[in-house]
């Protein structure tokens, strides 16, 4: 991130330029400790609670997602927010509307916590 180089002044400024959406995000990512996942990761993902359908999914996406995001899974949640699983759209988009997410889920995932260091992201993917 280019603006972490920059002086506090400086940061201000530019900060001042951006749009709101934008200068919350960078300032977020400006928190988190230099070479961790908080920094480096995509931090927006998109979840689904684990009683919903294939077809609730569908069209909340469609009616609250901005489609033209990078994201390819969505992350099956328990109430108390916690993943469970997770499904890549490719399967969403194969399945009968009716079909629950828990019966289509990969339960085999992996987390990476916002403050796990560049090196054990990689080893992460690498397996």
């Amino acid at each position: 991130c280019l603006i972490e180089d920059l002086s506090d002044f400086q940061q201000k400024r530019v900060l001042g330029l951006l749009g709101k959406v934008t200068q919350v995000a960078v300032e977020r990512l400006l928190g988190y400790e230099e070479d961790t996942a908080g920094r480096l990761m995509q931090l927006e993902v998109v979840t689904a609670p684990k009683h919903w359908t294939v077809g609730e999914t569908i069209d909340f996406l469609r009616l609250n997602i901005d489609i033209t995001g990078n994201y390819y899974e969505i992350i099956v949640v328990d109430p108390l927010i916690c993943p469970i699983g997770v499904i890549p759209l490719s399967v969403l988009l194969s399945v009968s509307r009716e079909t629950s997410l828990v019966d289509v889920m990969k339960k085999e995932f992996t987390v990476i916590h916002i403050d796990e260091t560049r090196e054990k992201i990689a080893y992460s993917f690498n397996q």
